[in-house]
C-alpha cells in the first residue's frame, strides 16, 4: 500500500516541480558564473512561488477530485488514505528539490549531493526505526506522517545554506516566465516516461491487490 501511495506522490511531486531543475542550472548557474547575487535571488524565489503554487494547486485537486477518482476506479481505501498523508509532504518536498538543484548551481554541488543523499535520509531512518519503532508497529499511515516529517526537515536544512541567496523579497514575473518554458519540455518528457511505468502497475492492483504489487 504504501508502495503504491508513494508512487502516486512520485508523479504529483514531478508536476508540482514543473521540470525546474534543468531550467535552474541554466539560468541560476548563468548568474552565479556572471556573479550576480541579486539575479541568483529572483531566479530562486521565482521557482519557490512556481512550486508553492503548483503543489497547492495539485493538493487541492487531489482533496477534492482525484481522491474519489481513485476510489472509483477501485484503487484501495487505504492505498487513498495513506496518500492523502503522504501528499502533506509536497510542498516541502518540492522546495527542498528547488534548494538542493539551486546549491549544485552555485559550486556547492558536493553539499547538496551530501544533505540529499546522505544526511535527510539518514534523519529519516533514524526517525523511523528509533523514534517510532515502526518494527512492531502495522500503522501504515504512521509512514505517511514519517514522510511528512522527513520532508520539512529536508526542507530546512538546504534553506540554511542558500539563505545568503535568497536576498531579495520579491520575485520576477519574467523569471517566472523564463523557468516555466525552460521547464515544461522536462515536465512533460518526465510525465510520459512516468504513464508509461504506472499504468502496469494501476491495473496489477486492481487485479491483485495492493499488497501483490508491492
Amino acid at each position: 500500500y504504501v508502495f503504491l501511495a508513494m508512487t502516486f506522490f512520485l508523479f504529483y511531486a514531478s508536476v508540482g516541480f514543473f521540470g525546474l531543475e534543468s531550467s535552474l542550472i541554466r539560468y541560476v548557474g548563468s548568474a552565479y558564473d556572471e556573479e550576480k547575487v541579486e539575479k541568483i535571488s529572483e531566479y530562486a524565489l521565482s521557482a519557490v512561488a512556481i512550486v508553492t503554487f503548483s503543489s497547492v494547486m495539485i493538493i487541492c485537486v487531489h482533496y477534492f477530485v482525484i481522491s474519489d477518482l481513485l476510489l472509483y476506479f477501485s484503487v484501495s481505501e487505504v492505498v487513498v488514505d495513506v496518500l492523502a498523508i503522504y501528499i502533506l509532504s509536497l510542498i516541502p518536498y518540492s522546495l527542498c528539490v528547488v534548494f538542493c538543484s539551486i546549491l549544485r548551481c552555485v559550486n556547492k554541488a558536493s553539499l547538496a549531493v551530501l544533505l540529499d543523499s546522505v544526511l535527510i535520509p539518514f534523519i529519516s531512518t533514524f526517525v523511523l526505526y528509533f523514534v517510532f519503532d515502526l518494527n512492531g508497529s502495522d500503522d501504515v499511515n504512521l509512514i505517511g506522517y514519517i514522510n511528512l516529517f522527513s520532508s520539512v526537515v529536508a526542507f530546512l536544512i538546504p534553506l540554511f545554506f542558500i539563505f545568503p541567496y535568497v536576498s531579495c523579497r520579491k520575485f520576477s514575473k519574467l523569471y517566472v516566465s523564463r523557468l516555466v518554458k525552460a521547464g515544461f519540455p522536462m515536465l512533460a518528457a518526465g510525465l510520459v516516461v512516468f504513464f508509461t511505468s504506472l499504468a502496469p502497475m494501476f491495473f496489477l492492483e486492481r487485479s491483485f491487490g495492493g499488497e501483490e504489487v508491492a
